[in-house]
């Protein structure tokens, strides 16, 4: 689990100059879904750790505005052969 939030942290840093506005960047963690927010005034990103200890990618795309209707990360169900 640290590999993979230190991959994030990288990727945070290569991202953020790339942000439109980065004074407006914001980063917000929701401990209760373990879920991390990354947003710009026009591109949110979202991620969480679900069940199995993974981190797991939710949403990239515009600016969401309602934090409290995120569900928490879980994984994929099992898939038939």
């Amino acid at each position: 689990m640290a590999r993979a939030l230190r991959f994030y942290a990288v990727f945070l840093v290569l991202i953020a100059p790339g942000m439109s506005s980065f004074s407006q960047a914001s980063v917000r963690y929701f401990a209760d879904k373990k879920l991390f927010v990354l947003g710009s005034a026009s591109t949110t990103y979202i991620f969480g750790v679900n069940e199995r200890e993974e981190l797991q990618h939710l949403y990239w795309g515009p600016h969401l505005w309602r934090d409290e209707e995120l569900a928490a990360a879980h994984s994929p169900g099992r898939r038939s052969t």
